[in-house]
């Protein structure tokens, strides 16, 4: 236990203080994407190797996944202990052993081209299943929606928490010339069943009044009018959304490592010693993003718990990204 809250700490330090450096010098706020570190599955005689959710693997194994051999992995962070923490292709993240894990590298990370840009009307690029430069994928079990045009990538995913609405956004920058991006000037407004903007709240603000559901997720959007209710296990007994994945996905999941940040504040937040430490740093920072670099962080919203189809807007390089989206609170 001691251990998942060294971790806890240091990847939450180290998110706050790569943000406060970018806020302090007004430019970059996160590695360029050469900077994304590979690493190949090597079973050594087996015939699969285990990750787990935990980063112990203690007994009885909270398998999560069974790795090919040679599969490559994205090294999320690395305590230098046992075990290493890695994403996999299709968004799960967990723990592999060191020992099953070639030594990693630095690898070029694929960026949209030109041509899979969506098209603009009066500087808004709409995501829309199946047209261009709009994607949907799975990270955990949470639904990803990514948007392409001009060269920027946007991808989001949104949450009911019961308290707040939380959009978890990531921006990379494929242009040629630096994008400036300010958190606040996201909107997320409510179009059914009424009309209303529900209105940006600040990260500070929000930390000061932050009670258990700061990082829970009650419910999960999905795309507007392909949402399906599923009846969680949850002792909340609250819907989820299902959706289907399409065929052929060439994005990237960008929101991996801020989400298993997330991931493991959510599950020791009740044991944190600076709450609005770790919401701020969790919190998607303004900044500067100059070609080949992204960030991630979340967004909060007010909530309405009748909102069943919303649109969160996300204003980057002069493009507004638009992504429709639902959720279904019958029981």
């Amino acid at each position: 236990m001691t251990g998942k809250f060294i971790l806890l700490g240091a990847l939450a330090s180290l998110a706050l203080n790569t943000s406060s450096r970018a806020a302090e010098l007004g430019t970059s706020c996160a590695p360029p994407l050469n900077a994304v570190l590979i690493s190949k599955i090597s079973c050594n005689g087996y015939l699969s190797v285990p990750m787990t959710a935990d980063q112990e693997q203690s007994l009885p194994l909270q398998v999560i996944a069974t790795l090919e051999c040679g599969q490559e992995v994205g090294v999320l962070s690395d305590a230098e202990g046992y075990t290493v923490n890695i994403h996999t292709t299709d968004g799960k993240n967990g723990y592999v052993a060191r020992m099953y894990l070639t030594q990693p590298v630095r690898k070029q990370a694929k960026v949209s081209a030109p041509g899979d840009d969506a098209p603009l009307n009066n500087g808004v690029a709409h995501w829309q299943s199946g047209s261009k430069g709009s994607y949907e994928f799975t990270s955990g079990d949470k639904l990803v929606e990514s948007l392409t045009a001009n060269g920027i990538t946007v991808q989001i995913s949104l949450q009911d928490t019961g308290w707040k609405m939380r959009a978890n956004v990531a921006v990379v920058n494929g242009g040629q010339q630096p994008v400036h991006l300010q958190p606040r000037l996201l909107s997320l407004d409510e179009i059914a069943p009424l009309v209303r903007p529900l209105r940006y709240q600040d990260p500070a603000e929000v930390a000061k009044a932050a009670n258990h559901q700061i990082l829970w997720t009650a419910a999960s959007a999905g795309p507007s009018g392909g949402a399906q209710p599923q009846r969680t296990s949850s002792s909340t007994d609250l819907y989820t959304v299902n959706y289907r994945l399409p065929s052929s996905d060439p994005s990237r999941n960008y929101l991996a490592q801020h989400q298993a940040l997330e991931e493991i504040a959510a599950k020791n937040q009740a044991a944190l010693v600076n709450m609005v430490r770790e919401i701020n740093a969790l919190s998607l920072r303004e900044c500067t993003l100059k070609p080949n670099e992204r960030t991630a962080g979340a967004v909060w919203f007010e909530r309405d718990a009748k909102s069943n189809q919303v649109v969160l807007r996300v204003p980057v390089g002069g493009v507004i990204f638009e992504f429709p989206l639902s959720f279904n609170h019958e029981k």
